[in-house]
């Protein structure tokens, strides 16, 4: 009985990492998207393994099983469950570093738009300065 509630909450975990996986594609980060796929892969080939272990252990359930089978599905079971949590923390060093590219991301957007601002400014003092020039040297010609 306790196979199965480990299953499940493995089971539980694999569908909370697919489903970030999926929402982390749709924020369109290039960068992160590629290693995004490839956990979600990964996540697919674990859910099909955790699937045939399911299935075994559901077969084991209804007739006797001797205790080396049991201890190697338990083996099994502990592996996927070391790879999720790599994976798990895998994501969570991407999600960091998406957030840190997003916000450096937004500071240079910041700093662009006050050059911006700046570079219209001196634009704009120029073009007075130009002017004030101009009337000057049509009032001295007359």
């Amino acid at each position: 009985m306790t196979q199965e509630v480990a299953l499940d909450r493995l089971m539980q975990e694999v569908e909370s990492l697919r489903a970030y996986c999926t929402n982390m594609q749709h924020k369109e980060q290039p960068e992160g998207n590629d290693a995004i796929l490839g956990l979600q892969n990964g996540l697919e080939s674990l859910r099909m393994s955790h699937t045939e272990l399911r299935c075994q252990l559901d077969a084991f359930s209804t007739q006797k099983v001797n205790s080396s089978v049991l201890s190697e599905l338990e083996k099994k079971i502990n592996g996927m469950k070391k790879i999720l949590d790599e994976q798990e923390k895998s994501l969570a060093s991407m999600k960091k570093e998406l957030s840190a590219f997003n916000s450096k991301s937004d500071r240079n957007g910041n700093k662009l738009d006050k050059l911006l601002e700046k570079q219209k400014e001196a634009e704009e003092t120029m073009a007075g300065e130009i002017l004030h020039h101009h009337c000057y040297c049509f009032c001295v010609s007359f």
